[in-house]
């Protein structure tokens, strides 16, 4: 910037602003904060997703449950269920849950749930679709004859990928393990 001097009526330099070094300072110390506090960001967001997804799991396993004490059997058909959540109709199982119904399965394009029911067993499994959690989610037991400790209990699931084995129940859930059956590892919420 230049200023006249009043004195001699010359034009002199005068130095004012941020040098190279006090920006570049000023930039890693944003850097840093930001590597510090955009993972918790994501965490946080996942976990009101998670938050979200276990609600819907368990709007529709309070309905399953009304539905066993009335019929004493399971629906295997959303539209047999009383529950109102905006769930499409899903065709596709990429994480193969596996289900007995045309009308067993439902999801809104990140996740989808899926009425099990197998011999005497009933189960709502829930997994994501896509994304680094793809193949987890969360499973509510509503009868088992095999598991009947578990009867009634909301669980966390993950479904083979060692790599990344215990990384959605245990770190993100805070879940412990319990055992692994048919691909799936089983965690107590």
């Amino acid at each position: 910037m230049q200023n006249k001097n009043s004195f001699n009526g010359r034009f002199t330099l005068v130095k004012s602003g941020f040098t190279l070094i006090e920006v570049l300072v000023v930039v890693l110390i944003i850097g840093i904060l930001t590597s510090i506090a955009l993972p918790q960001y994501q965490r946080s967001v996942v976990k009101a997703r998670n938050a979200n997804f276990k609600q819907d799991i368990m709007s529709v396993s309070n309905a399953q449950d009304v539905y066993l004490e009335t019929f004493n059997t399971c629906a295997d058909s959303f539209d047999a269920l009383d529950v109102s959540i905006p769930l499409a109709v899903e065709t596709e199982d990429p994480c193969t849950i596996g289900h007995n119904g045309s009308d067993a399965m439902r999801g809104n394009g990140d996740y989808y749930i899926v009425l099990n029911n197998v011999g005497n067993t009933c189960s709502i499994t829930g997994a994501w679709k896509k994304g680094d959690y793809k193949c987890t989610g969360f499973s509510y037991i509503v009868n088992s004859p095999s598991l009947e400790e578990s009867n009634h209990t909301l669980m966390c699931v993950e479904k083979g990928d060692a790599t990344k084995r215990g990384v959605f129940c245990s770190k993100l859930e805070h879940a412990s393990f319990v055992t692994y059956a048919g691909y799936w590892d089983w965690y107590s919420l």
